[in-house]
């Protein structure tokens, strides 16, 4: 997956938005990622939580501090 590759190559960690454009022959473009891309209500980050299998804007947010916590070796929670 070209999201994947490009997260990996950059060393994007917890969460980011990765900008894409397809021309008419269905060419892929990579254009810019956004480290801090907006938390808002509606923002298109809950959107791909909901692709994701994540059902609300808390379960967005939680698995955002869930990954940080991990990779600082800080245990989650209950």
């Amino acid at each position: 997956m070209v999201a994947k590759r490009a997260i990996n190559a950059l060393g994007i960690r917890d969460f980011a938005r990765l900008d894409f454009r397809m021309d008419d022959a269905g060419h892929l473009y990579f254009l810019e990622v956004n480290a801090l891309p907006s938390l808002e209500a509606g923002s298109s980050l809950y959107l791909c939580g909901k692709l994701a299998g994540l059902d609300s804007t808390d379960a967005v947010l939680d698995a955002i501090v869930r990954s940080a916590a991990r990779r600082h070796g800080i245990p989650a929670a209950a």
